[in-house]
């Protein structure tokens, strides 16, 4: 080989040696916006979901819609929304749905009330005002405060089903229009009693069992809590593109890890 040769071989081997060598080419995504309708129930899960989501895909952006069930179902129905995160759906015949959590609907007291446990008929009793003082529960002395959720609320449409009966609520019931709503009433109030969502609770106020069952993660995995419910995603159709990358994330076991933090697995 001549020294001229031998040169140019040397210097293509430099260039495919720094090339090799250069930063890695980044690839550039198109940013997405999805609009989700959430119900009062999700919203701690979903704020959770998507925070840990947007770490690693931060070219989907959220828009989030805060309503309750029925709210969200209308949304999802006018074209409003990508995806409806609910906890109640009457209809399921007609749309794409995959449960992704679930949830418990707790029953709680001021955290002074030393009462730590109710059957169902006695909820129903209190509920719909037929007991209306705490001795006659086995609480402090005192006229209950019953706090209940409005119409249209996925978790009023639970705690109906398993609790009432088809009995109505009493009509001195407080109405709270979220659960955070509720959350804040019963902490308020020394002698009230209200329902709200398993992600909501605090120290601020106290879930007592339910026929001998506590509300925790193992009893809402193993469905003994007499009020668990599943948490669902609700699309007119399945999910494709980065909706549906989304989703497979959420049942996936990075999603599912943030669920079983406060809520029973589904995968």
């Amino acid at each position: 080989m001549t020294k001229a040769k031998h040169r140019f071989a040397l210097l293509i081997l430099s260039i495919a040696l720094l090339a090799a060598c250069g930063p890695t080419p980044v690839v550039t995504r198109a940013p997405v916006t999805f609009e989700l309708a959430v119900a009062s129930a999700m919203e701690p899960l979903m704020d959770e979901l998507i925070t840990a989501y947007r770490a690693t895909h931060q070219h989907v952006t959220f828009i989030l819609r805060r309503v309750n069930s029925a709210r969200a179902i209308d949304a999802l129905w006018a074209g409003e929304v990508d995806l409806a995160a609910v906890s109640w759906l009457t209809d399921t015949e007609s749309v794409w749905l995959t449960p992704v959590a679930i949830d418990g609907v707790a029953i709680v007291v001021h955290p002074s009330n030393p009462v730590k446990d109710l059957s169902l008929l006695q909820l129903r009793d209190i509920f719909r005002g037929r007991v209306a003082d705490w001795p006659d529960a086995g609480g402090p002395p005192g006229e209950m405060s019953v706090g209940s959720r409005e119409s249209g609320s996925g978790t009023r449409a639970k705690f109906e089903d398993a609790v009432m009966g088809g009995r109505n609520v009493t009509v001195n019931a407080v109405m709270a229009s979220s659960d955070q709503a509720m959350l804040d009433y019963v902490r308020s109030v020394t002698l009230s009693i209200g329902y709200l969502s398993s992600g909501y609770l605090t120290s601020t106020v106290r879930a007592i069992s339910v026929e001998g069952e506590s509300l925790s993660v193992a009893t809402l995995t193993n469905g003994r809590y007499p009020l668990s419910r599943p948490l669902l995603f609700v699309t007119q159709e399945e999910p494709q593109g980065e909706l549906r990358v989304f989703v497979a994330w959420v049942l996936g076991p990075e999603g599912q890890a943030i669920v079983g933090k406060k809520y029973g697995r589904v995968k």
